[in-house]
């Protein structure tokens, strides 16, 4: 994979790719097996009249990038970074590869992480975007953007590339290291189960090698599962987790992170479900609900992927937009003014009974959760 590093000091400008547009010239860039060409294309350039091409050198195959060539030392501005650039096939040969778009952080050991999201060419533009957390000083992101399985032939446009500073600073962090949940900062849900199935119980969480555990399972003939709230209110913000649902055989218990009005006004105040997986027993994929309204109106989005496997979940609440993220991709934004939340809420995790029995025993993990404000 490639290797350059984008500069990122706390520059004032919004794009810290100084020539994301390729109007003059190719300057600031680079390849890993590939050349570089400006091609005039107007109308149909995203931005501006020119968008860089991007070939892969004879002779080579399997793949090849474009980075970006300039790097900076000393620490990055701490926060949420994001990037994003309009991709497009160039050849025939391409359509259908897939592309990745991706972020990859580096300390000073030189150990790293990377977010990334993948797309499949198309000869139509199409806006990828990523983000990625610098959360301790003395860390730089990696910028590129890089095709998968190529062969001779293949060549991709990239254009109106950028990386954004942070726009988001972090207010709350729990990465659950004790050996219990923290009280002070959660309340716990000690109450009839949702809907009236089962019990929630404090007993339901543990907390052990670094993941919070809710544990969902038949008690004395009862259906004993749990729920806990942040104690915390935040009108907007970025709420971010990371976590897992196991298969459930019984289709008796959902996996649900979300957000709850201070008010208790439901549903008139909203309620964010940014995770919610339902009780499919195979967890096959999972949804993001937005309630609102009082007649209890609902958007929704599926995400097609595994519920039983990790994924971290993002949703950006601003006045104007919901955004949800899926493992560092922006998947899906909200802009029905009558759908955004404009009092309070606070972030909530819990596994919810559907039925009143169950056969076996369901767990949800949760790794971490972060919450970020302007």
């Amino acid at each position: 994979m490639p290797d350059s590093t984008v500069a990122l000091s706390a520059a004032a400008s919004d794009n810290l790719i100084a020539n994301g547009g390729f109007e003059t010239d190719l300057q600031g860039w680079k390849t890993w097996q590939a050349s570089l060409s400006r091609v005039f294309r107007s109308p149909g350039a995203p931005e501006g009249s020119y968008v860089v091409k991007v070939t892969p050198t004879a002779g080579t195959s399997g793949g090849y990038s474009l980075e970006a060539a300039s790097s900076v030392t000393g620490d990055a501005t701490l926060g949420m970074y994001t990037a994003s650039a309009s991709i497009a096939a160039a050849t025939t040969s391409a359509v259908g590869k897939t592309v990745i778009l991706a972020l990859r952080e580096t300390d000073a050991s030189g150990a790293t992480r990377v977010w990334e999201q993948t797309a499949v060419l198309t000869q139509s533009f199409q806006t990828i975007t990523v983000s990625a957390p610098v959360e301790q000083t003395g860390r730089s992101l990696v910028f590129y953007i890089f095709q998968k399985n190529s062969v001779p032939g293949d060549a991709f446009y990239a254009d109106a590339i950028r990386v954004t500073p942070p726009g988001w600073r972090l207010v709350f962090q729990d990465d659950f290291s004790g050996s219990a949940v923290d009280t002070t900062q959660w309340g716990m849900y000690d109450s009839p189960g949702h809907g009236g199935n089962g019990l929630r119980r404090p007993s339901a969480f543990s907390v052990a090698n670094g993941l919070l555990v809710v544990t969902a399972q038949m008690v004395n003939g009862t259906l004993v599962s749990g729920g806990m709230a942040h104690k915390s209110n935040y009108k907007y913000g970025r709420f971010e987790f990371r976590v897992r649902t196991e298969a459930d055989p019984s289709s008796a218990v959902s996996g649900v992170v979300l957000t709850w009005p201070q008010t208790e006004n439901w549903p008139i105040d909203g309620e964010n479900d940014i995770y919610e997986t339902g009780t499919s027993a195979s967890r096959a994929s999972f949804s993001t609900f937005i309630h609102y309204g009082a007649d209890n109106r609902q958007y929704s989005y599926k995400h097609a992927v595994d519920a039983t496997q990790w994924h971290t979940v993002a949703m950006e609440w601003e006045a104007d937009a919901l955004r949800i993220y899926r493992d560092g991709a922006l998947v899906w934004t909200l802009t029905d003014a009558n759908a955004i939340p404009d009092v309070a809420h606070h972030l909530c995790i819990q596994l919810d009974a559907f039925r009143t029995s169950m056969g076996g025993l369901v767990k949800m993990y949760v790794d971490w959760v972060k919450i970020y404000q302007r």
